[in-house]
């Protein structure tokens, strides 16, 4: 069944930044006839082709897209939330039509979900407690799924993954355990193993990803927020109520230093890779030794890895039969960029980077302003970015840093867009020059924030309210101010004309009054 047509007053045309904080919210959808990614955008998910520089938007969601993946020929897409009517939506990627959707898949929602590598099998795992984790045929027309089990530990599971060539084992983590799924006799089998600073030789930051690799050592890896890949394979001796096919620990590895958290772990053909918060992606043989880094990316924490071609088809395959492969990173700054893999033989550091392809937006935006006269918009954010965008193009064309503090709070643009006016928290009004985003003056209107800026239709004026319940005025006016300096915005006067917080800020032209004293 698919997605209910969204109805809306407003059609979505075009969207700027991306979900910055949703781990592993940026895939790949290179193939030979487009070059394309898809990340995420409150509930909403984007396709976008940085070749054509077009966006397909996919909605249907009525709440934050929590979780997303796409399938490994990159054809499909999955998309899941939490909240009231929850919905985990698959879609077609060439099309962004929706091909099927499963209602309330989990009480609350999905915090979770992944494809098996042949795109038939749906893993997910529910965000409230106690969690289940549910398998999925997506080549069934059922509305049920195949495999279903509560988690019955009280570590919440936030991460899951297929293994890369056996859609019959799945692995779990939470921040402090691990749990290795395994189909067999018609029901899913868990097992989760001990996890002590004995048997790791030391005490062993939380756990935030994990993978499991090909081969018949059943070998699997964790990563942790404090530097370290925790290595699990089969038990090799018989234990009491422990099979074969269980896993212990085999060992912890310090790959990073402390403090480093592995934000992402992905098993690419020979090849195990990691993004991690200090900006860099790694890759590594089976064993763990180091092959290739690339640490000068400048582009903040890695929270999402993806890869521009597909697996080679030889899991384990030898150093001299697989290339390190093109990928693309999204970070925590809210950039996502290209790698080329061959920047790694370049020698300056200037050389090692990446093609930025989605500049979003590295702080929260607190407010935007229209350009009167141009297809310009100002966005704030609150870090004190001023942000030009062009609506036309979709790029952004200028920027300024104003500081985190004060923090801005509301901005208007004057009727003739000379003009930007940013409030700010602590009562304070800059007027920067719109056509260079220089501080021209800046006007103290009270102690408490601004929360609202209003301009004459003729520009000649602007008012300002602030949680102190009042008003001030200014005017267009050459003057000097109190330190000697010259000014173009006159201070004419405030008062405090409200007992509750101002929510609306409007001059008017009085008709009955003659040209100059009209203005109200």
């Amino acid at each position: 069944m698919a997605a209910p047509a969204v109805k809306a007053p407003l059609s979505l045309q075009w969207v700027f930044g991306f979900n910055k904080g949703l781990i592993s919210g940026v895939h790949d959808l290179t193939t030979s006839d487009r070059q394309a990614l898809l990340h995420i955008t409150a509930n909403s998910g984007v396709i976008f082709d940085y070749d054509l520089r077009t966006q397909t938007l996919l909605q249907g969601h009525t709440n934050a897209i929590t979780a997303c993946t796409v399938s490994e020929d990159k054809k499909s897409i999955v998309t899941a939330d939490c909240g009231e009517d929850s919905l985990v939506v698959v879609w077609n990627s060439e099309t962004g039509a929706p091909s099927r959707t499963l209602f309330n898949a989990h009480e609350g929602g999905v915090c979770a979900l992944d494809l098996s590598a042949d795109g038939q099998t749906l893993v997910t795992v529910s965000d409230s407690l106690p969690q289940q984790i549910k398998v999925w045929d997506l080549s069934s027309t059922s509305e049920e799924p195949v495999y279903s089990s509560e988690i019955v530990t009280h570590d919440k599971q936030a991460w899951v993954k297929f293994h890369p060539t056996d859609s019959n084992q799945i692995v779990t983590n939470g921040a402090a355990r691990v749990v290795f799924w395994t189909i067999e006799n018609d029901r899913l089998r868990f097992h989760s193993p001990p996890v002590s600073a004995k048997e790791l030789g030391g005490s062993v930051g939380a756990f935030t990803c994990s993978a499991m690799l090909p081969g018949p050592d059943g070998l699997a890896v964790s990563g942790t927020n404090d530097g370290d890949i925790v290595v699990w394979a089969y038990v090799s001796l018989p234990e009491p109520g422990v099979l074969p096919t269980d896993r212990r620990v085999s060992k912890k590895m310090r790959l990073f230093q402390a403090g480093v958290s592995v934000l992402q772990l992905r098993v690419f053909d020979s090849f195990i890779v990691a993004g991690t918060s200090d900006g860099a992606v790694r890759f590594y043989d089976f064993k763990c030794r180091i092959l290739a880094w690339y640490e000068d990316l400048e582009l903040g924490p890695v929270t999402s890895l993806t890869f521009t071609s597909a697996p080679s088809g030889k899991p384990g395959a030898s150093d001299a039969e697989v290339r390190i492969p093109n990928f693309i990173i999204g970070t925590s700054t809210g950039r996502i960029a290209l790698v080329n893999a061959s920047v790694f033989e370049k020698t300056e550091p200037e050389q090692r980077r990446g093609e930025l392809l989605i500049e979003g937006f590295a702080h929260a935006p607190v407010c935007i302003a229209a350009h009167p006269e141009a297809l310009k918009l100002a966005t704030v954010l609150s870090s004190g970015t001023v942000l030009i965008q062009d609506i036309d193009k979709k790029t952004v064309v200028a920027s300024a840093e104003l500081g985190a503090s004060p923090a801005p709070t509301t901005a208007k643009y004057d009727p003739k867009g000379r003009y930007l006016a940013i409030g700010m928290d602590d009562g304070t009004v800059s007027l920067l020059v719109a056509s260079t985003l220089a501080v021209e003056q800046s006007v103290t209107c009270s102690k408490l924030p601004v929360r609202k800026v209003a301009f004459s239709d003729d520009g000649s004026h602007f008012a300002v309210a602030s949680d102190d319940f009042s008003v001030a005025i200014f005017r267009f006016e050459r003057n000097t101010d109190e330190e000697g300096q010259e000014v173009n915005w006159l201070y004419i006067g405030r008062i405090v004309s409200h007992s509750s917080h101002i929510v609306s800020l409007q001059f008017v032209n009085d008709p009955s009054k003659p040209p100059g004293d009209d203005l109200r």
